[in-house]
């Protein structure tokens, strides 16, 4: 298992590296700041993470974890905010007399995910992440907003990789729970495989479909 890890923990570094690179040589960087920098957030967590592993008490690792968690979902929400403007920018069925119309539907949206995601059970012995649900179902619905008004381009691309991945790490937590309610350790792992291996996926279509910042956010009609 340790060899997969490594693998698995060295592909997606350098994928998320060779995203990094290309958000700024095709002058994408400037367009979602926000996006660019939960890739290199998500790289230094990555190494830091796993050089401290071996190296740091359990305890302080597992604070450490979930400090770099609570940064991850506040990086979430700011992306969230940040795929709603553009959408509002680009979106060409919203007039400009619209737009608080949107930002309170918005935010009703916002309110609406938050109470699912605490009312959502998540008992069990790996309990789930509310805010994970959180910014799944308001990644959820700002993508369902974009199809709507038929956004295309890299905010849309984010959108669905986020959404997916959220969605996927929620089924991967209820996945885990039952695993270890029934002390499956192959099925405990293979979710947590199944999760980071998608993450990689993900990465991956973001890579192929990064188009140049002149082409990129036009929507299509």
């Amino acid at each position: 298992m340790t060899t997969l890890n490594l693998i698995l923990w060295s592909v997606g570094v350098a994928l998320q590296a060779a995203l990094l690179i290309l958000l700024f040589r095709r002058r994408l960087a400037r367009r979602m700041p926000v996006f660019t920098f939960i890739i290199a957030f998500y790289i230094v967590r990555a190494c830091l993470l796993y050089g401290l592993f071996s190296n740091m008490e359990r305890v302080a690792y597992t604070h450490l974890f979930n400090a770099l968690s609570v940064v991850d979902l506040f990086l979430q929400i700011l992306l969230a905010l940040e795929i709603a403007l553009h959408t509002l920018r680009e979106a060409h069925s919203i007039q400009p007399g619209q737009s608080l119309r949107v930002t309170a539907m918005l935010a009703a949206g916002a309110v609406l995910a938050a109470l699912v995601a605490l009312a959502f059970p998540i008992q069990g012995r790996v309990p789930l992440d509310r805010g994970v649900i959180f910014t799944t179902l308001l990644l959820l619905l700002l993508l369902a907003w974009m199809m709507f008004a038929r956004v295309h381009g890299l905010p849309r691309r984010v959108a669905e990789g986020f959404a997916l991945y959220g969605v996927v790490a929620v089924l991967a937590g209820i996945a885990r729970n039952l695993a270890a309610l029934h002390r499956s350790q192959t099925a405990f792992i293979a979710a947590s495989y199944a999760q980071t291996g998608i993450y990689v996926c993900i990465v991956a279509f973001w890579i192929l479909t990064l188009r140049p910042a002149q082409t990129q956010l036009t929507p299509k009609g």
